[in-house]
């Protein structure tokens, strides 16, 4: 009895504590229920034992039951959606099994429905609360169908972003706030040949051009510590091994609380730019002029290496400065004007509009320029590359030229007398474009041009005058080795006394009153091919002295100066004087005769080749005839035999002043001479000779005076216009005026010489 008694005191006992025990439950579930309605927390608890399941009334809401309906965990699970069912299932049993913690996120079906996601998170605990014993297990559920939505509308915005970005025509990256690249497009991984992987983080910077990569790398980490946009160009390996140019352009991103999350870039390839603008470079640095780049506001922002030459500057002076810095004071009054002005109506232009220019340089000095304006097209808008010429010598050459011009007039007049019989004696003979004859002293003349030709020697010409010693000369230049080369001829007798070896040797400025430039000599002309020395016994026994030295040394200076010019050129020296008369009289240097006479050649007098007029008289009378107008077709016996029995002391020149007569006065096409030909009073030299004394007083001089006479009557004495003397003669009005003076007809005029070709027949 005791016993039983015991026990059932035990038995009521246990059954306060029990009551107590679920009392105090009660207060605790009001209490969670109290705290957790505020958090729209789901609570549930449930005794492993029995299996009851409890749940507050917001667990029951968000799984769709009623407050009063029992509940089982199979009940709970029955309303989760069946793609997530079997996963909890397996997570919850696994947890029972194993006595671990429960978490997981899933879909609850509502039964109006709809559903909505939750989280739920269960452990297991005694009865006193504390872990460790499995007999019940307690969990909390919430929902979370909003951040669901924001995640699935995020990943649908990110989903978009991609696709976006992987059909975009430019590479596409992204980093995070760590500067570490987080995304990279289609269009940049195709570039560069990389997986995702290869570029992520800082993958991308092995694909930089080592040369880039740390100006690279600093302007990107900057720009992050400030939080700022960036662009910057470098150069990037494509797929293929090539390092192409690109242009990189980095933007900060930003979340609405304002929170720096990274970076967003876009990069194209600028390659192609890039080559152009080097080659734009390249030109502008090549370019003959100083290139000055200018923008609407008038800065200056590129310059060419001549631009710093012309005008003392550096580039780093010049670039950003003002363009009037490079303008004299007087002039930027109107540049703002005249720069508005292109900018208003761009087009390639030149600058001043006829006015002299000028432009400033760094010392402050001034110089003479032109200046053309092009304008053009950029990224940055419209700009207007500037062209500049200094024009500061040219305009001092000109200021040269003008004053040899005056010069040359005042040569001109001193030297009229003496140079016009030279003119006289080219325009003569123009006409004849080929040696014509077929005589064996003609033959033999030719053969020994041939020998000498091909050597540089230098060749004494020797014959009368009007046998056409300067042919000859022409035909041993051209057919030399200098026959590229210049061709300078010099008439000894034309040049006075006090000019001839400024002539010939050139002289310094200042070197004579008058002096004012530095001149250039016949020698230096004629550097490289062959100078003609007619009349050479005409020099004064000074420059013989020089010319000695000239065939010896080959150099001289000139007239005033020191320097010592060294010429490579072949000489001819011509003559119808007795040289070695000359030597024994001592007006002739005998040890410059003897360089001269290296390779002498005597030019036969007409009369000894008389076989050749016939011929000449032919080609004579036919190119006369068409200078005048006229056909000559028939040449009489008897006028042919005049010509061959006549001895002819003026030689060829002589021969075409006859001819040129008889066409005058013929009409029909039958050559007439207008007078008989006499000899000369008088005597020839001796057959065989080839050198004749000057003539003094010669039947052709009286010819010619007739003959003059004649036209100036026929013209009523008018010397110029189409309708005077000097178009019936085919002559230079000065040229007329001068024989008119010489035959004491007229008195001498002004003389304007002509350049004309002598020929040789």
């Amino acid at each position: 009895m005791a016993i039983q008694a015991l026990l059932i005191v035990g038995l009521l006992l246990h059954r306060a504590r029990r009551r107590r025990a679920e009392a105090s439950l009660r207060e605790s579930q009001e209490f969670m229920e109290l705290s957790t309605s505020a958090g729209e927390l789901g609570l549930w608890a449930r005794n492993l034992e029995g299996g009851e399941l409890w749940a507050n009334p917001r667990l029951r809401s968000l799984f769709g039951f009623g407050q009063n309906d029992e509940l089982r965990l199979e009940d709970l699970i029955g309303r989760i959606h069946p793609d997530d069912q079997a996963k909890v299932t397996v997570d919850v049993e696994r947890a029972q099994r194993t006595g671990d913690s429960f978490q997981g996120e899933f879909r609850v079906m509502i039964p109006d429905g709809g559903e909505r996601w939750v989280a739920a998170r269960g452990r297991a605990v005694d009865e006193n609360g504390h872990g460790g014993a499995r007999k019940r297990r307690m969990g909390v559920v919430f929902d979370i169908t909003d951040r669901k939505r924001a995640e699935e509308g995020l990943r649908e915005s990110e989903a978009r972003f991609r696709t976006m970005a992987n059909t975009a025509p430019v590479m596409i990256w992204m980093s995070g706030a760590d500067e570490l690249c987080t995304f990279f497009n289609k269009g940049w991984l195709d570039f560069t040949g990389r997986t995702m992987e290869q570029e992520l983080g800082n993958g991308w910077a092995e694909g930089v051009h080592p040369e880039d990569l740390e100006r690279c790398l600093a302007i990107y980490v900057n720009s992050f510590n400030a939080r700022q946009e960036f662009t910057m160009e470098y150069r990037l390996r494509r797929s293929d091994g090539e390092y192409r140019w690109v242009f990189d352009n980095g933007v900060p991103r930003f979340q609405p609380d304002g929170s720096f999350v990274g970076y967003i870039g876009s990069c194209i390839d600028i390659t192609e730019r890039k080559l152009a603008e080097e080659k734009f470079r390249f030109a502008v640095e090549a370019s003959p002029s100083g290139i000055v780049m200018i923008n609407p506001q008038g800065e200056i922002v590129l310059v060419n290496r001549l631009t710093e030459k012309l005008f003392g500057y550096s580039r780093e002076e010049l670039i950003g400065q003002s363009v009037e810095t490079l303008v004299p004071e007087r002039f930027r009054a109107g540049h703002p004007a005249h720069r508005k002005a292109f900018f208003a109506a761009p087009q390639s232009r030149a600058m001043g509009e006829g006015r002299d220019l000028f432009a400033r340089r760094k010392d402050g000095s001034e110089f003479q320029v032109e200046i053309g304006l092009n304008p053009i097209e950029t990224n940055e808008g419209t700009l207007v590359l500037t062209a500049i010429i200094d024009i500061t010598e040219r305009k001092q050459a000109e200021q040269k030229l003008n004053a040899a011009l005056v010069e040359i007039r005042g040569l001109k007049e001193r030297l009229e007398e003496e140079n016009i019989y030279l003119k006289e004696e080219i325009s003569e003979v123009k006409g004849f474009d080929e040696i014509v004859g077929k005589s064996d002293a003609l033959k033999y003349v030719l053969t020994r041009v041939e020998q000498v030709a091909k050597t540089d020697a230098t060749v004494l010409l020797q014959g009368e005058t009007g046998v056409g010693k300067e042919l000859i000369a022409r035909a041993i230049h051209d057919k030399s080795s200098r026959s590229d080369g210049p061709h300078v001829k010099v008439n000894c007798a034309t040049l006075p006394e006090a000019l001839v070896e400024s002539e010939l040797f050139g002289h310094e400025r200042g070197a004579f009153t008058g002096a004012d430039r530095q001149r250039k000599g016949r020698f230096e002309l004629a550097e490289g091919g062959t100078i003609l020395l007619d009349e050479v016994g005409e020099l004064p026994a000074g420059t013989q002295a020089k010319l000695l030295r000239v065939l010896q040394e080959g150099e001289f200076e000139r007239v005033g100066g020191s320097s010592t010019i060294k010429v490579s050129v072949r000489v001819i020296a011509a003559t119808n004087r007795k040289l070695h008369d000359e030597v024994k009289a001592r007006r002739f240097r005998q040890d410059l005769f003897y360089r001269l006479n290296v390779y002498p050649i005597t030019i036969p007098p007409l009369r000894q080749r008389r076989e050749d007029i016939p011929l000449l008289v032919s080609h004579c009378a036919r190119q006369i005839g068409e200078r005048l107008g006229k056909i000559i077709s028939e040449v009489p016996a008897q006028v042919m035999r005049e010509f061959m029995e006549y001895d002819w002391p003026g030689n060829i020149r002589e021969l075409q002043n006859v001819i040129e007569r008889a066409v005058i006065v013929s009409s029909d096409g039958v050559l007439r001479l207008p007078e008989p030909l006499v000899q000369t009073t008088a005597a020839p030299a001796g057959e065989g000779e080839a050198i004749n004394e000057p003539m003094k007083v010669s039947t052709l001089d009286e010819a010619d005076r007739e003959h003059i006479l004649r036209a100036l009557e026929a013209t009523g004495w008018r010397i110029e216009g189409p309708k005077g003397a000097a178009a019936m003669l085919k002559l230079h009005p000065s040229t007329l005026r001068f024989r008119m003076k010489k035959l004491g007809l007229t008195k001498v005029l002004s003389y304007a010489p002509q350049s004309q070709k002598s020929n040789l027949h």
